[in-house]
């Protein structure tokens, strides 16, 4: 039997030989014999004929010799006799030619896979047929089918190459690990993490997270390669190569890799916009505040200055009373008792108006370093004996403008609140003063303007972050409660001096309030003691009055009937307005509130001033000067008097105008 030849052909070897013999063995045999002969190529070609692969004997130029019958499309009678190539597409038919002339000049089998018409692809496998003196005089084919098995490899390479693009480009880093192990990690992964690629893939995958959360990363990670049900996404801290942490928005989903469950998560970096998110909270908290501190001034302003109209009544009543007893009565010391205590109210209601940046404020140059050194015997003597009270001043300060009674109480609140930081303890507390340099805003059109600076630092028990942020709510407090305004007022002081107080403070460290006010560029006046030595005012002419509050109306009136003056009196604009145009010839002045109903004093004001233009109007109201003023810019006023006013101020203020028509409002 010829060597190297596959079982197929061994088997039609023995087929051909069988034939050969077969007309002998029929003489000699008995017919029975010649059955299992027959038997015998009928089995070989039904294995031959019902095999998946195609099976061809070649000669050496492609002439088919033998082809068997699994396709069954083609004419085998046919097919056989022509050329191989004529079946095979002419790019590769060269390859064939090559493969087939390899096993005839070599005599050692090759395989190849070439397309054929359909389109379809096999997997032939040339094996050399070799005579009995062991030369290749036939070329044996056994072609497989591959169409499927390639089609299944492109679509995996399509698929393979799809899955690099989008994992090489795309901005979210991807992980792929099994247990501990990384598989792959994209290059998003390694700029996120600021590990190199071929670092991070030796790495274990739970090294990139925060230990913060770390564990519990870990824990969900190997529970879902378990099949546990466990969130896919949620976000987490990276911790890169450098230290820096990292927010990212994590998902995790599971597939099979190499018949074990493995992990594919992606990571989308999102530290800005948590930046952004937790800006965005600061910004809303601190609007919320600033909306609580301004709803919580306006109603502060309106009980003052209602309040304040309740005050005129007592006051004004009880300064005419006094003028009015001799002072050896025993009524004029209640009287000075009662003036005392409405003055003390007046002077809370003063804190309310400051707390709503509406206070009552005398403005002037001022030496901030001069107002403390004169605030500092005052606070000793008020302070624990266990408080060290040091000061150091800055030299040649500039003047700031400011009101120096207000500007006292915040000296000594600032300083006050410091001592009772130590709790009864031994402490140390600085008093300090300096200025800052003008700094110019580039988004601000406004001229910089130097900044002068009070300092109060101690070294008291400090604040947490949630106390730091409610120290300047009104009725806050750390100590009993009842404590009132407090530093609200401060801050609102300060606020109406154009000014701002920051607070730095750390548990167990201290606290620093520093409180900063713009330069001015006026000195203060110095100071002369008058003594007036004019005889007592006796007025003449006829007064106005206009307020809606009863109390308030009859005060003005009966002070300046007292003084002297005729008083004509209307509850409201309206009135007012009505009795102005039937007597505005024997009017000499008007006292207008500013808050009252129907008509508002600014509108009765217009329509007064269009029956008279130079008719002389002195406001009256619980607001302070200055905003008053701010209303009125442009409009020439004869004067301003602050609610609550004894009789006396009421008459001064009076004379004044009827003596001068100077603008109180520009």
């Amino acid at each position: 039997m010829p060597k190297g030849v596959d079982n197929e052909f061994k088997l039609r070897e023995e087929l051909d030989a069988a034939q050969k013999r077969v007309a002998q063995l029929e003489r000699e045999m008995s017919p029975p014999a010649a059955n299992v002969l027959g038997d015998s190529e009928a089995r070989f070609r039904a294995l031959v004929d019902n095999s998946p692969d195609v099976i061809m004997i070649l000669n050496v130029e492609g002439t088919i010799l033998f082809i068997n019958y699994t396709l069954p499309h083609l004419n085998v009678e046919e097919v056989t006799g022509t050329s191989v190539y004529n079946y095979l597409e002419q790019a590769h038919a060269q390859r064939y030619k090559d493969a087939i002339g390899h096993v005839f000049a070599n005599g050692s089998s090759r395989s190849l896979e070439v397309p054929a018409a359909g389109p379809s692809w096999w997997l032939a496998r040339v094996n050399p047929i070799r005579s009995e003196g062991d030369d290749v005089e036939a070329v044996l084919v056994i072609a497989t089918d591959i169409t499927e098995r390639k089609r299944a490899e492109d679509a995996l390479q399509e698929s393979e190459n799809t899955f690099r693009v989008l994992a090489e480009t795309t901005s979210a880093a991807i992980f792929m690990f099994q247990g501990t192990e990384m598989l792959y990690a994209n290059p998003a992964a390694a700029l996120i993490t600021g590990y190199p690629d071929e670092e991070i893939r030796r790495m274990n995958f739970w090294d990139v997270i925060h230990p913060d959360y770390r564990e519990r990363v870990k824990e969900r990670g190997l529970s879902r390669q378990e099949h546990a049900d466990v969130p896919k996404r949620w976000e987490v801290q990276l911790q890169t190569k450098s230290g820096e942490l990292r927010w990212v928005d994590y998902v995790g989903t599971l597939f099979d890799y190499r018949g074990e469950p493995a992990v594919l998560g992606t990571a989308v970096d999102i530290t800005d916009r948590k930046r952004a998110e937790e800006e965005r909270k600061h910004l809303e908290a601190q609007v919320q505040r600033a909306q609580k501190l301004e709803s919580l001034g306006v109603l502060a302003g309106g009980i003052a200055h209602d309040f304040n109209n309740l005050l005129t009544g007592i006051l004004g009543s009880a300064s005419l009373a006094i003028m009015k007893v001799s002072d050896d009565s025993p009524a004029k010391e209640q009287l000075e008792r009662i003036l005392t205590a409405a003055e003390k109210a007046a002077e809370l209601t003063s804190k309310m108006l400051a707390y709503a940046g509406k206070g009552r404020f005398v403005m002037g140059p001022l030496d901030l370093n001069e107002l403390v050194q004169e605030v500092i015997p005052l606070v000793t003597t008020s302070i624990s004996r266990k408080t060290t009270l040091r000061q150091s001043f800055a030299e040649n300060l500039p003047h700031i403008e400011a009101d120096k009674t207000q500007l006292q109480q915040v000296a000594m609140s600032l300083m006050t609140n410091a001592s009772e930081s130590f709790e009864g303890r031994e402490g140390e507390v600085l008093v300090r003063t300096g200025a800052l340099e003008a700094r110019s805003n580039p988004y601000s059109a406004e001229k910089p303007v130097a900044q002068v600076f009070l300092e109060v630092s101690d070294t008291g028990s400090g604040m947490d972050v949630e106390t730091r942020e409610k120290i300047f709510d009104p009725f806050f407090t750390t100590k009993f409660t009842g404590r009132g305004l407090g530093l609200a007022a401060v801050q609102g002081i300060v606020r109406a001096h154009g000014g701002s107080i920051r607070v730095d403070s750390t548990p167990h460290r201290g606290t620093t309030f520093t409180a900063t006010f713009p330069a001015s560029i006026r000195r203060a006046p110095p100071i002369v003691d008058e003594v007036d030595t004019s005889p007592p005012y006796k007025g003449v002419g006829t007064v106005l009055v206009v307020d809606d509050e009863h109390d308030v109306n009859e005060v003005a009136r009966v002070a300046l009937e007292e003084a002297g003056f005729a008083v004509l009196q209307a509850n409201d604009g309206l009135d007012a307005l009505e009795i102005f145009r039937e007597r505005s010839r024997e009017i000499d002045a008007v006292l207008l509130d500013l808050s009252m109903p129907r008509l508002s004093g600014e509108e009765t004001l217009a329509e007064l001033r269009k029956v008279h233009p130079e008719v002389r109007v002195v406001l009256t109201s619980g607001y302070d000067q200055q905003e008053i003023s701010a209303k009125f810019v442009g409009q020439e006023l004869a004067g301003f008097v602050q609610k609550p006013f004894r009789a006396s101020q009421l008459i001064e203020k009076i004379r004044a105008a009827l003596a001068s028509s100077s603008s109180v409002a520009g």
